[in-house]
């Protein structure tokens, strides 16, 4: 089986390598930073994967060992190095796409190919979900930890990667309900004045509900730009926010940008999150469902899909 590179990225790894399901992944950085471009060049069918990808970061750091779960690949990373990279990234003005797949978005990979296409083109993907975690232990790839999106954006909003960027992390939000993301500006701003906090509000932009084409205005991307962020919180929706920022990532000069929906809820205070003990033991959608009813459809769908990707494990033995 041969690969064909995704239309505009390049060819990075010096080493490709074609896994079933579930087999660890490595791809080796060939290439400096100054020549970085999209990221990946990714091939799929049926249960077979062919990665070829840069290391996002510093050349000097190796390789990047993914795993990959219903077809899609996640890094071998805890919170805290997934943070440090972010830093890295924001420090040296690269441009990194973080992706945080849940088992909503391995369902939704499973019948939409630019979907599917946003998370392999990532420079950073990570398991957002318990039964993410679960899958890949009953496969025998363990992840070592899980990193949702929320708790990335907590570690970096009280202090992790300070040792690297020594300064507030500047974010800007893109989406969530009408008037949301400003509160969520203003109180990441707040949190920093009072010396709580180490992020940065520096804008927000409540899109309406147009198509991609009406959010991706010259005037928009001009105002991302012109604030100086370094990190990028998009809230559309999965499908379409992962669509915005490939139809807009070359016209970003923001480094890091990542599609975390309930985030801007979060920080905000109009959602709360589920407590510790309910995300140590999967049961974080059930609060989910309490606070926003109208995700019931989203997870009685994700549930179907568990099953249905267990026990197929189950049966090929994988």
């Amino acid at each position: 089986m041969s690969s064909t590179p995704v239309p505009g990225a390049k060819h990075w790894a010096s080493r490709r390598t074609i896994l079933r399901m579930g087999q660890e992944v490595s791809s080796c950085h060939t290439e400096s930073l100054a020549a970085r471009s999209v990221g990946s060049s990714v091939l799929a069918r049926d249960s077979m994967l062919t990665v070829s990808a840069a290391h996002p970061l510093e050349t000097e750091r190796g390789h990047r060992k993914l795993v990959v779960v219903g077809g899609l690949p996640f890094d071998r990373v805890t919170t805290d190095e997934a943070a440090t990279q972010i830093c890295e990234a924001v420090v040296q003005r690269q441009s990194m796409l973080v992706s945080t797949p849940n088992l909503s978005f391995v369902t939704a990979a499973q019948d939409s190919p630019e979907f599917r296409l946003s998370v392999l083109s990532s420079d950073l993907s990570l398991a957002d979900g318990t039964p993410i975690m679960w899958l890949a232990r009953k496969q025998g790839t363990p992840l070592p930890q899980r990193v949702a999106g929320a708790d990335l954006f907590d570690a970096l909003r009280y202090g992790a990667g300070q040792s690297i960027l020594a300064r507030p992390l500047r974010v800007f939000f893109f989406g969530g309900p009408e008037g949301v993301a400003q509160r969520a500006s203003d109180t990441l701003t707040a949190e920093w004045l009072e010396g709580r906090g180490f992020m940065q509000g520096v804008g927000a932009i409540y899109p309406g509900h147009g198509s991609i084409e009406d959010m991706s205005s010259d005037d928009l991307i001009h105002q991302i730009n012109a604030s100086g962020a370094d990190f990028l919180v998009v809230a559309l929706g999965a499908r379409k926010g992962q669509a915005w920022l490939m139809h807009n990532r070359h016209r970003l000069t923001v480094p890091v940008m990542s599609h975390l929906g309930a985030v801007v809820n979060f920080v905000a205070g109009t959602v709360r999150r589920a407590p510790r003990f309910m995300r140590k033991w999967g049961m974080e959608w059930l609060w989910r469902i309490k606070e926003e009813p109208e995700l019931f459809d989203r997870y009685w769908n994700d549930g179907k899909g568990l099953i249905r990707m267990w026990f197929a494990r189950s049966h090929t033995g994988l």
